[in-house]
This record gives C-alpha cells, sequence and structure tokens, in this order.
C-alpha cells in the first residue's frame, strides 16, 4: 500500500487514547520509523515491512498480533490494515472480558470452531439461511473476515476492497457480497472506486462516508453509467435509496447505459420495500423497460425471490406475463438465470410456462440454468425438460451457435457446474468414451472449443480441467487461427498467461509472441485489447524470460 494511504488510516482511526501495547499504536509507532519517514507519499509500504518491525520490538509485541496470519497467504497482500483494525477490535474487547481459568467453553469458541470445520462444508445459501435464523451467525457472518476471500474470488478488486475495509463505514459485508454476485463478471473486475462498493452494501452509514469523504455527488457515475441510486437500488436498500434520493438529490429518473432504472434494480435485488419505494416515492413507471426489452417481471424472476414476483404481478397488472426480451427471452429464461429452483418450479406450475421454449438464439432454460452455476438449477432443469420432452438429448442438442451444454458449462465459470454438466453428459453417452470425447472436442459457431472458451474467460481452473481431465489438445487453433497464448492475452489475467506457456513447453507448441492469427495479430495486440494492458503485456514478456533471466532480474 502506499505511504499517503497508511497516513490516512492513522489520522481516522488512532485514539489518543490508545494504550501503549495496541495494535494501532504499534502501527504509529512504525510509520514513523525512519525507513518509512524517508519514503515517498507514492512509495509501497508492505506487509513484510511491519512483521519485521515488529520483530525487532520483540516477542512481547509480536504476541499482541495472531501468528497464523503472519503465516497465512494474505501475508503479502495490502490487508494488513484490515488486519490491523480486526486485531484492534480484538484487543478492545478483550480488555473488557475477565474470564475464569476453569471456564473451557464459550459462544465466540463455538463459532470459531465452526468456521474452520462446519462452515468450510457450507455454500453461500446455506450460510445465508443459517444467519438468518441464529443471532451468533447473523453477527458473525456479516464481518468482512468472513466474506472477504469470496468477495475477492467473484472479481472484487483487493485494493478497492481495502480502501473500503479502513473506512469501518460497511456493517454488513453478506449484503454487500450478494448485491455484488447481481452484477455481471465483466463489470464487478472493472469496478475500482469504493463508492461503489459502499452503495452496493445497503448501508446508510456507507453512502454517508462516501458523501463525506469520497466526493459522491447526484452527478458521479461508474464507467456503466450507474450513480448511487442505482446500485442502492440493486442493494435492495430502501433507507440507501432514499438518503441517495433525497439527500444527495439523485434524479430518480436515470438510468445507467442499459436503460436499467432504480425500480428494475430494486426488482432484481429481490426486495419488496425498495420496489415499494421506487414506485411509490420515486414514482418509477413500471412498463418502463431497459434496452435489452426485460421488464420488472423479468428482473423479479431473476432475483429468485418469489415472494418479490408475486408482488410485482399483483402490483403491476397491466404487463403481460408472455413479453419477452429483445432477445426472446421468456421469464422462465431469467428464473434459470437466478439459479433458484423454486423460482423456476413457480413459474412452470403456477404461470404455466413451457421448459422447452427458445430463446431467439435456440437456448432454453437449461442453458440459463447452466450459467447460474447453480449446479441443484442444472439438474433440476435437466429433469424437467426430459419429462416435457421424451427426446431430448443433452449429447446431442446445440443452440443456432452450435453451442451444446458443455461449451455453457464453461461460459458460467464455474468448476463445479464444469465437472457436473460433463459428469451428465458421461452417463447420457453409455459410457462411450468416443462420443463424450468428440463432444469434449467439439467447437461452436465460432470455432472455439470448451479450452479455448475458459483460456478466453482467463479461467485457469476451468484451462486445468479441459486439459488434464477433458484431453482437449491445447494446440488447436480457433477459426481464425487464434492459438491459446492470444486468447489467454486478452483474457485480462496473467495466471492464464503463465498457464498457457506451460503447455507450450509440456505439449511443444512452439508458440512465440510473435506468432500471429489468420489477421496478422498477435499476443502483444490481443493483450492491448484485454482490461489490462500494461499488466497484459508484461506478464507475456516475463513469462517468456527463461529461469536464470528471471532469477536474475529479481535483483
Amino acid at each position: 500500500m502506499r505511504k499517503s494511504s497508511l497516513e490516512k488510516c492513522i489520522v481516522d482511526h488512532l485514539d489518543k487514547r490508545v494504550a501503549v501495547n495496541h495494535p494501532l499504536y504499534l502501527l504509529n509507532k512504525f510509520s514513523k520509523t525512519p525507513v518509512i519517514q524517508n519514503l515517498n507519499k507514492q512509495d509501497s509500504i508492505t506487509f513484510e515491512m511491519f512483521e519485521s518491525y515488529l520483530n525487532l520490538q520483540g516477542r512481547k509485541k509480536r504476541k499482541l498480533f495472531n501468528p497464523k496470519y503472519f503465516a497465512s497467504n494474505d501475508a503479502s497482500a495490502p490487508f494488513f490494515l484490515e488486519f490491523i483494525s480486526e486485531e484492534a477490535t480484538t484487543v478492545e474487547s478483550s480488555k473488557k472480558t475477565t474470564r475464569k481459568k476453569e471456564k473451557k467453553f464459550s459462544i465466540g469458541s463455538l463459532y470459531d470452531d465452526a468456521q474452520q470445520t462446519v462452515f468450510s462444508f457450507l455454500d453461500e445459501k446455506t450460510l445465508s439461511m443459517l444467519s438468518a435464523t441464529n443471532s451468533l451467525f447473523h453477527t458473525k457472518t456479516k464481518q468482512l473476515k468472513h466474506w472477504r476471500s469470496k468477495l475477492v474470488a467473484s472479481g472484487c478488486q483487493k485494493n478497492v476492497l481495502l480502501q473500503v475495509a479502513v473506512t469501518g463505514a460497511i456493517r454488513n459485508y453478506k449484503n454487500l457480497y450478494h448485491a455484488f454476485m447481481k452484477v455481471w463478471y465483466g463489470y464487478r473486475i472493472q469496478m475500482k472506486e469504493s463508492w461503489e462498493l459502499m452503495c452496493l452494501s445497503g448501508d446508510v452509514s456507507a453512502i454517508q462516508y462516501a458523501v463525506q469523504h469520497e466526493q459522491l455527488t447526484k452527478d458521479t457515475k461508474n464507467k456503466f453509467g450507474d450513480n448511487a441510486l442505482l446500485l442502492a437500488a440493486l442493494s435492495g436498500s430502501a433507507a440507501q435509496m432514499r438518503f441517495a434520493y433525497e439527500t444527495v438529490g439523485i434524479d430518480a429518473h436515470s438510468e445507467n447505459d442499459a436503460g436499467v432504472n432504480a425500480l428494475l434494480n430494486a426488482a432484481f435485488s429481490g426486495n419488496i420495500e425498495a420496489i415499494d419505494f421506487a414506485y411509490r416515492a420515486l414514482k418509477l413507471d413500471p412498463a418502463n423497460k431497459a434496452k435489452d426489452k426485460a421488464n420488472v417481471y423479468h428482473y423479479a424472476a431473476l432475483s429468485g425471490n418469489i415472494s418479490a414476483l408475486k408482488h410485482v404481478i399483483k402490483i403491476f397488472k397491466n404487463i403481460k406475463l408472455t413479453d419477452t426480451s429483445e432477445l426472446g427471452e421468456t421469464l422462465l429464461h431469467f428464473a434459470a438465470r437466478s439459479g433458484s429452483v423454486p423460482m423456476m418450479q413457480f413459474v412452470m406450475d403456477d404461470l404455466g410456462f413451457d421448459p422447452r421454449e427458445l430463446d431467439c438464439s435456440g437456448e432454453n432454460f437449461l442453458y440459463y440454468a447452466i450459467r447460474s452455476g447453480d449446479t441443484a438449477a442444472f439438474k433440476y432443469a435437466l429433469k424437467k425438460l426430459k419429462k416435457a420432452d421424451p427426446t431430448f438429448n443433452p449429447m446431442t442438442f446445440v443452440s443456432k451457435e452450435k453451442e451444446n451444454i458443455l461449451h455453457t458449462a464453461f461460459i458460467s465459470k464455474n468448476l463445479n457446474m464444469i465437472r457436473c454438466v460433463a459428469s451428465e453428459l458421461k452417463k447420457s453417452s453409455h459410457d462411450k468414451p468416443s462420443e463424450f470425447q468428440a463432444l469434449a472436442n467439439s467447437i461452436n459457431e465460432k470455432g472455439m472449443n470448451a479450452l479455448h472458451i475458459a483460456t478466453n474467460d482467463g479461467d485457469v481452473a476451468a484451462m486445468h480441467y479441459a486439459v488434464e481431465e477433458l484431453k482437449i489438445n491445447p494446440g488447436v487453433l480457433t477459426r481464425e487461427k487464434s492459438n491459446i497464448l492470444h486468447l489467454a492475452a486478452i483474457s485480462g489475467n496473467p495466471a492464464a498467461v503463465t498457464y498457457a506457456v506451460e503447455l507450450n513447453k509440456l505439449y511443444k507448441l512452439d508458440l512465440s509472441l510473435e506468432q500471429t492469427n489468420r489477421f496478422g495479430r498477435n499476443a502483444f495486440y490481443f493483450a492491448d485489447k484485454s482490461l489490462s494492458p500494461e499488466v497484459m503485456k508484461n506478464s507475456l514478456i516475463d513469462s517468456f524470460k527463461s529461469d536464470n533471466e528471471r532469477t536474475f532480474s529479481m535483483y
């Protein structure tokens, strides 16, 4: 992190009454050491520098901190300010609490034990249910410690999350995670402003902080045209929406670049209170649609909340249930995209939608269930489709773009889904390896196979699975004669480039930085088209260095 960020944290959080052995006091002392004082405002301060300082202070100072953290994978990450804050809270609470020696059980230890054991086997949906019914788990599962790794794995920028964490403005990170997951992945990884996360959190204190300290105004928008009101609506917080509208002064009828207004985002959140606020307080017309012609019913179905869909159907009676989006997507397609089995069941059984209906691309709701990433949704959709159409064969069915369900599984960027779909396809092939292998190597309309899709998305785990489990040849080119290095370069993920170069060596593909596709474009051209051009260019150059060159460059 930058020296200026460290100083800001100290100013914002250091209390003059802090004890000598308090973690924040030690951080302040650390910032005044000659090494740190001589740095420029923009110079970086690493976790290792702080750790070295603690070692010089002796074992007593070091004991104030959790030793497991120093040995963890996060030790080199820029999250040590968050760590300091957490440890400070722990120290403060421990001062006020005296425990008897004979007391061997505590509620706190129960949670910590559960987090190390039970929690590791639970998915987000189960954790949400658990936290909703138990006050202890509800309190604990709101903390950043519990959601940080999930947020980062879902595309949240670490440095942005750090900026938010040190402010202490967000109180419920569970809400932030669920709202963040509603944002398309390509947008998530480009959210680089702390106010965006603050407004997605649903916390009024967070949006207040953004106004006071982050220069958030009624005219502030991200690169996709979203303002604070639209993000607050997506969070499902009517209170935060009210603050954005009444205090910040944002236009109630504002829309983002996709034509989505606060009512549509509120419906997407699945929160009835937010929907009612957008309709009754903001006076938004329920007949308004996004640019892709998706309406408020579609967005409510996308939320996965049956109550929200029932509510909008009840109060907005002039909208037709049979309306489709510009792409021909029905209400059932949107329900499947939510990944909610109850929502799909409701739309089919109660609203009478046919599971065999196709969109303009020739895709049924099974494709949408796969893209949701929920394996239970996929299995349910496949079962219902086979029941409705006994002739349906997942091995042979393809969309108009010649995409089969395995291609779609790789598009989901979910390794569990990929494995689940592959398993079902193997069953459908009746133990005929050649049929399944032919499907695994098949290409879509763009001439891309499953490995190409994974590489283009920078999904390294899926790349490994495609090569090692599905036995897809990494030397196969796309229809445009692009190789896996070209695709990795445009993905924006340096790890994808590293793995592509490993495959180049392992399979003797003879790839080079100068090789071009049929249009004369090399890896550097594709790196320029990525979200992080300079990072990707450096990654390409570094990956092709010899081991000796790479070692020499470290000194």
